[in-house]
């Protein structure tokens, strides 16, 4: 055995060698026509016009003691001394041509606010696309869009959008392109329409943005105008096509002086109320049928200076928000679910600090850790109840840039000691803690040099526990991370290299550090780790992650990455943010060609490489392969994208949970979507998948995405998910005999049923109904049992043991497996097999009776069922599904927003 493993490693080391080889290879060949590609961009730039790359200076008018009615008609007196910003400069669909259509903006201030005047000529006024709906929606409609980089630091900006019906939009911008969709201030703005197309009427508060403590003021300005019919987009200064750079293209407006520093004192006040009503459980003193509850909370901005804004939160509630999407895991890692609180999601670019891997949305902040689930239960009890979220006391948050040019960003909040009522079984009533009395921290600061397109930064997270219960002592007492990082771009932003280096360190009980050490990130108890330790006795872990790519990311056709990503055993930041998997060294090679030139077929497409090589600490290959990539757009706006991929065969460290490495055969994939023109009132998406291992597994996934917009107003979206398919490795449990442990696979056969209807109908841009539902069945069949016997063995049927019909039975739902080696021994196993039923629903009423201020109605059902059948049936399941005890939640919220 030991002869053939090292033979098989021998072996691995020479293919890896050759794939390094590869790899240099086609960067080379790849790089070396990028020179030539550089020049002839250079020769392309110095014939266009200098109209196309000169900064634009636009003045915005003092007031003075006029007054402006925010009424969409632009007919005071003052819009008329206003000078007009005109020229815009198409970027799409036809790069660099002047607008089809006459766009002027008109810019006046006060001491308080800023004032935007757009006048939208259209020569079709009665094709004007207008869609009714609720704000922050993207509609395909016109739209003007006005983006404001009042830091003037070429990195970030707030963008103010409109469209003909009058439906706002805000969003925040940082790292030139970066979108925080979720940000929102409380703004004016009204539209009107007439025979020379339309217009827009903006007033944005100073108080909703910032900027520095001057005198003169210079920000950076753009402004867009969308014409949907046309799919055109045109912008003030131009923004070419497959540039990196978005905010450092803005032109400048000039002229604002003599503004204070606004108060920006803002509070919003909540109060709610709650009917729970779910089925009751006979003889459960918490399970009486119906619950009803009451809460207050408050929310507060406040303007430290005019560019350090702090936020806080007490006691919030996020009860009118989504529920999360229905899944069943079967993996050994925990699942990632999406921020949806409004404290949390606003303003979340300058705390957010990805670990490089944006698919496995990995992150050293991961807000759901605040206010999660309480993770202890009582330790013996007949009934108990404990709090759905554990509760947020307070939590706070300075974020902006200071004078000397430091983007700041400093969260911090504290969570309750929550308990459990517990009834136990001698009758007894009692409390048992359930989560500890928590703080976290978060702190973020980045310098910026050379206009933004350089920069270096730190960051720091700390989560303190205090734990005065021992059934809590497998949580870590405290958790701290903390690093560095930079960026750096060079030749017209064309190359960028960035990276980063963090630590981390977790204290607390032996139990605490012991959970972590065999945790599924990094499972220190592996047999045949020879480079890790389990030691029951520490009382602290610590470890590192680092991330380095070298980049083309702009100028010609070609981009291309070169990134390693580190992160040693011991690296661990779980207890406040997201990560999946430590003792890793991986490398990838990303090759992307895009074209924007306008074909006989496609407007433009681009096609990509990504080759990737990854190992442990010691030197185990856990994962190789290449996926090829390729986008394209027709000439009708119909988008097709298409992908093949190759996975090697590869050692995993976690299938086993725990448990020694095993080889996992190699895998073929592709997957295909198309979609139709976005601007249709049908518009249809599907998306599908295949994959097939190389031991026969098989996995096909089937979607589609139906939205119909029956009227202005209405929108409604169908969605049915499919999945089917079958693992050979699935794993299921372990046996312990004697000092052996024994771990047990097998095939499962899964099928994924799906429907999501989203539905969305506006009143008025401030007055909108949305409904939200999914039924969702998870089906898993559990066959052909095996157990791992040489798990690196060359030859795949080499690995394990399959029982068969003579070595394994069935009977009142167990099954009995006889090992061939131990006579006299079996393994007993429940059966496994499952059905998942589960059906969601929210329906939202939301109305923003005035500017900043909130009504909330809402209702959420929810039905649960779970079966051991392991077969499809809709009829049954459905029957299944809705024939189980519902639960009802009826929410009802109102908010008052105050600015002092």
């Amino acid at each position: 055995m030991e002869t053939r493993r090292m033979f098989y490693f021998r072996s691995n080391r020479a293919k890896y060698l050759q794939n390094i080889f590869l790899i240099l290879l086609i960067s080379c060949f790849l790089i070396w026509p990028n020179s030539a590609d550089a020049s002839l961009l250079n020769k392309n730039i110095s014939l266009k016009p200098e109209s196309l790359l000169e900064t634009r200076i636009g003045t915005a008018e003092n007031l003075n003691k006029d007054h402006i009615q925010i009424d969409g008609k632009l007919d005071e007196e003052a819009w008329q001394r206003a000078s007009a910003l005109t020229g815009f400069i198409q970027n799409n669909p036809d790069e660099g041509a002047s607008a089809t259509e006459k766009t002027e903006v008109f810019i006046l201030y006060s001491q308080d606010s800023l004032y935007i005047g757009v006048r939208a000529y259209d020569s079709e006024n009665d094709k004007i696309k207008s869609i009714l709906a609720r704000r922050d929606s993207k509609l395909p409609s016109d739209w003007i869009n006005i983006w404001i980089d009042s830091y003037h630091d070429h990195r970030s900006a707030f963008q103010f959008s409109v469209n003909p019906a009058g439906v706002k939009r805000d969003v925040y911008w940082s790292d030139e392109r970066k979108q925080d969709d979720d940000w929102d201030a409380v703004w004016d703005v009204e539209v009107s329409l007439d025979q020379q197309g339309w217009c827009a009427e903006f007033r944005i508060p100073f108080s909703q943005i910032r900027f520095p403590k001057k005198e003169v003021q210079t920000w950076g300005f753009q402004a867009a105008r969308v014409i949907a019919r046309k799919n055109e987009t045109s912008y003030w200064g131009h923004i070419p096509k497959g540039v990196p750079q978005f905010v450092s293209l803005f032109g400048e407006i000039k002229g604002i002086q003599g503004i204070p520093s606004p108060k920006r004192l803002q509070f919003l006040p909540y109060t709610v109320a709650k009917g729970a009503f779910l089925p009751a459980q006979e003889g459960n003193p918490f399970r009486t049928g119906s619950q009803y509850s009451g809460n207050m909370g408050l929310n507060l901005k406040y303007g430290l200076t005019s560019n350090l804004t702090l936020d806080g939160t007490f006691n919030p509630d996020f009860g009118q928000v989504e529920a999360d999407p229905a899944q069943v895991n079967l993996t050994a890692f925990e699942t990632y679910f999406s921020e949806k609180r409004p404290f949390f999601i606003e303003g979340k670019s300058l705390l957010s600090f990805s670990l490089g891997s944006d698919i496995e949305r990995e992150s050293l902040f991961y807000s759901r850790r605040i206010g999660r689930a309480p993770q202890g239960y009582p330790s013996s009890a007949q009934y108990y109840q404990k709090p759905e979220n554990t509760t947020i006391l307070s939590a706070f948050k300075v974020t902006g840039k200071t004078s000397k040019g430091w983007s700041i960003g400093i969260l911090e909040a504290l969570t309750s000691k929550e308990n459990a009522s517990v009834l136990t079984w001698d009758g007894t009533d009692s409390e048992e803690t359930v989560e500890p009395l928590t703080n976290y921290l978060l702190g973020r600061a980045e310098k910026e040099f050379r206009e933004g397109r350089s920069a270096f930064g730190f960051i720091i997270t700390a989560v303190n526990r205090k734990i005065d219960s021992d059934n809590l002592n497998f949580l870590r007492k405290a958790a701290f991370s903390g690093g560095f990082d930079f960026r750096h771009r060079w030749s017209k932003d064309r190359y960028e290299v960035k990276g980063f280096f963090i630590g981390s360190h977790i204290r607390g009980s032996e139990d605490a550090i012991l959970s972590a050490q065999k945790s599924s990130a990094r499972y220190f108890q592996r047999p045949d780790a020879d480079h890790l330790e389990l030691d029951p006795t520490k009382t602290s872990l610590s470890g590192f992650a680092g991330y380095f790519s070298l980049s083309k990311i702009g100028g010609g056709h070609w981009r291309w990455t070169l990134s390693n990503r580190t992160r040693s055993p011991g690296f661990e930041i779980n207890d406040m943010g997201y990560m999946r998997s430590t003792d890793t060294v991986t490398n990838y090679l990303w090759i992307d060609y895009r074209e924007y030139k306008p074909g006989k077929l496609f407007r433009d497409y681009d096609v990509s490489l990504l080759l990737n090589y990854k190992t442990n600490f010691s030197w185990d290959r856990t994962g190789m392969g290449a996926s090829l990539r390729a986008n394209f757009r027709f000439l009708n706006y119909w988008y097709l994208t298409t992908s093949l991929s190759r996975t090697m065969e590869r050692l995993s460290t976690s299938q086993l949970r725990g448990g020694p490495a095993v080889s996992l055969p190699g895998n073929w994939s592709t997957s295909g979507s198309i979609r139709t023109d976005s601007r249709r009132n049908f518009y249809l998406s599907l998306r599908g998948s295949y994959s097939h291992a190389d031991n026969g597994a098989i996995t096909t996934s089937l979607s589609s995405s139906f939205r119909i917009r029956p009227s202005s107003r209405l929108s409604i979206t169908l969605s049915p998910s499919y999945s089917d398919g079958f693992r050979r490795l699935q794993y299921l449990t372990k046996k312990t005999i004697g000092n052996e442990t024994r771990y047990i696979l097998s095939r499962i056969d899964q099928t994924v049923l799906s429907l999501t209807l989203r539905l969305s109908y506006a009143v008025t841009p401030n007055l909108s109904l949305q409904l939200y539902t999914q039924p969702y069945i998870s089906v898993g069949d559990y066959n052909e049992f095996k157990e791992v016997i040489e798990p690196r063995a060359a030859s795949y049927d080499d690995r394990w043991h399959i029982f068969s019909d003579q070595d394994s039975s069935y009977s009142d739902g167990y099954y009995y497996l006889l090992p061939p080696d131990l006579p006299g021994e079996e393994f007993i196993i429940r059966d496994p097999d499952f059905n998942f039923r589960q059906f969601r629903l929210n329906f939202i009423v939301r109305w923003e009776y005035l500017p900043g201020s909130t009504i909330f109605l809402v209702w959420t059902n929810g039905l649960n069922d779970y079966a051991d059948v392991g077969r499809l049936n809709i009829g049954n399941d459905l029957k299944g599904l809705f024939g189980s005890p519902s639960n009802n939640v009826f929410l009802f919220k109102i908010s008052y927003w105050f600015n002092l």
